[in-house]
């Protein structure tokens, strides 16, 4: 810390017709004027130079032998300055100017006393004040926007979430009545309570980084859906607060409620093209002038010639809105099923670690469950009982439902995981017949019997009621069952050797989720034809007694 001492002396004396020898503090008897204070000054902000004025008179005169000093004790850390003055006089006027530092230290105790052969004199102690304030830089000043949540100047925000944010101004003063001057040792007595401007900034630039889109200040727009500055609010001036630079009049107190916050700063949150990433920051900066460096300088007639930014550099502070990641949205199961499933079938297991929200709407406006640790789900069994599936469907049906996380650091929110439930309804064969009757059906072994017919088609519970035929056969009504190859629509025209191959028919459905159903089975009983057999050439028998037996 620089400091430096100048002394200019004026030395009055009032001089004594009366000799004495006296040699002590005793001897000296105070009456008369007694002043000690600044005589003249250069004000209040650092550097001050202060002309220190100390006038003292006695009812009789001073001692006439003996040492007499005057000393000057600064209270800023500098050497004390002494004096030796002269014997036999009544009173003493000495005005000596000190430069007091420039950093200085806001208020300081000067003293003075004079000293007879070296001993205080505490009778003639005199004290003053001497103050030096700076700007709000130092000596306890912190111009600072404070999110109220944190306590800090960062206001972060959820990726996909909303944006709203209020800062409030925390603005400690310098030198204001709480503060207790270092070499003092005690709380300010005079403190800096003059006036002070404030101003707020929004869409500064000092930190480096992709800005939020479509962000807005009391519902003015900002920046654009790129986070550029919206045409006239970027540099150099940016985006001024409308209410332009407040001025708070004396008295201006550490308490001071005059304070004022920022507008609210809104942007929409979203997952996507237009909507704000992690990294993306919006940023606010507040300034402050006070007394020792004026937005508007008293010595110059009429306002700043600069508005924005003032007469003097303003001391400032940027506070910032910051987008924070997401979790990944969850991983999950998609259940794909059959009406006549187990409804453990359903269940939905999502991955990731955190407070998981299931919901019944992409809006997620409607909660099924959480938000809690549990990161299964079962739709048919859990939830409000009017949200939950009915598992008895007509056709094929589809649900969704919809699943998020909430961790991490900042305690994000996943953009949600969709879930896609698929219910199949039972399917039904439908039934076959054969234009030869009913079963069983006899026919020759080798016989080529017709197409079978379909007499009530089948239907399918999968996606659409498609369905898919294959016509099988067996040697026995019970099977086991063969594929009968080509053998796909809804009627059938065996052939001879595959209805010898396998007596018994039937058409299984496939369609979706549920199981395979069979048709009726039609069999045919196969007969062999009658073989007529020979007799031998031409015979001649006897007419009597004939015996047709040997023929």
């Amino acid at each position: 810390m620089s400091k430096f001492f100048r002394v200019t002396l004026f030395l009055f004396v009032y001089s004594a017709a009366v000799t004495t020898y006296g040699q002590s503090c005793f001897d000296l008897n105070p009456s008369g004027v007694r002043f000690f204070g600044t005589a003249s000054s250069t004000g209040t902000c650092s550097p001050v130079t202060q002309t220190i004025r100390y006038q003292f008179e006695f009812s009789t005169p001073t001692p006439a032998t003996g040492t007499i000093q005057l000393l000057f004790s600064w209270g800023d850390g500098t050497p004390n300055t002494f004096f030796t003055v002269p014997n036999n006089v009544l009173g003493y006027d000495y005005a000596v100017p000190h430069d007091f530092p420039t950093n200085s230290d806001c208020e300081y105790l000067v003293q003075a006393s004079l000293f007879v052969n070296g001993a205080v004199c505490t009778a003639t102690n005199q004290q003053t004040l001497v103050s030096s304030f700076r700007t709000e830089a130092f000596n306890q000043g912190l111009v600072r926007l404070i999110n109220p949540a944190t306590g800090t100047n960062l206001f972060n925000v959820c990726e996909g979430t909303n944006l709203s944010a209020v800062f409030n101004d925390l603005t400690i003063f310098n030198c204001n009545e709480s503060y207790i001057p270092t070499l003092k040792g005690s709380l300010i007595t005079n403190p800096n309570s003059g006036r002070r401007w404030q101003q707020i900034v929004y869409n500064t630039q000092t930190t480096a980084g992709t800005r939020i889109p479509n962000v807005r200040v009391d519902g003015i727009q900002v920046t654009d859906a790129t986070g550029a500055p919206m045409p006239g609010f970027g540099a150099p001036n940016f985006y001024q607060d409308p209410r332009g630079v407040f001025l708070m009049t004396p008295p201006v107190t550490a308490t001071t409620p005059a304070k004022r916050n920022t507008l609210t700063i809104t942007a929409p949150g979203g997952f996507g093209a237009g909507f704000p990433v992690a990294g993306n920051i919006f940023e606010v900066t507040i300034r402050y002038w006070n007394v020792c460096n004026p937005y508007d300088n008293p010595a110059i007639p009429g306002p700043p010639a600069d508005p924005v930014n003032g007469a003097t550099p303003p001391i400032q502070a940027v506070a910032l809105v910051r987008i924070v990641g997401a979790p990944a949205a969850p991983t999950v199961n998609n259940p794909s099923v059959c009406e006549s499933a187990a409804a453990s079938s359903y269940n939905i297991t999502a991955s990731g670690s955190g407070q998981f929200t299931w919901y019944k709407d992409a809006a997620l406006t409607q909660i099924l469950q959480g938000p809690n640790t549990d990161n299964t789900f079962n739709p048919v069994t859990e939830g409000p009982t009017g949200d939950r599936i009915n598992p008895a469907v007509t056709g094929s049906q589809t649900f969704n439902r919809y699943v998020t996380v909430r961790g991490g650091a900042d305690n994000c929110t996943s953009p949600p995981a969709t879930i896609t439930i698929r219910i199949d309804d039972t399917n039904t064969p439908g039934t076959i017949a054969h234009p030869l009757g009913a079963t069983p059906i006899t026919i020759c072994n080798a016989d080529d019997p017709v197409s079978f017919t379909s007499t009530a088609a089948g239907t399918g519970g999968g996606p659409g009621g498609t369905i898919s035929y294959q016509w099988q056969n067996a040697t026995a009504t019970g099977g086991p069952y063969t594929d009968i190859t080509g053998a796909t629509s809804d009627t059938f025209d065996p052939t001879t050797a595959q209805v010898n191959a396998g007596r018994f028919f039937r058409r299984r459905l496939r369609s979706g989720n549920c199981a395979d159903v069979f048709s009726n089975v039609i069999e045919f009983r196969l007969n062999t034809p009658v073989t007529p057999g020979t007799i031998s050439g031409t015979q001649t028998i006897c007419a009597s007694p004939g015996n047709p037996a040997i023929l």
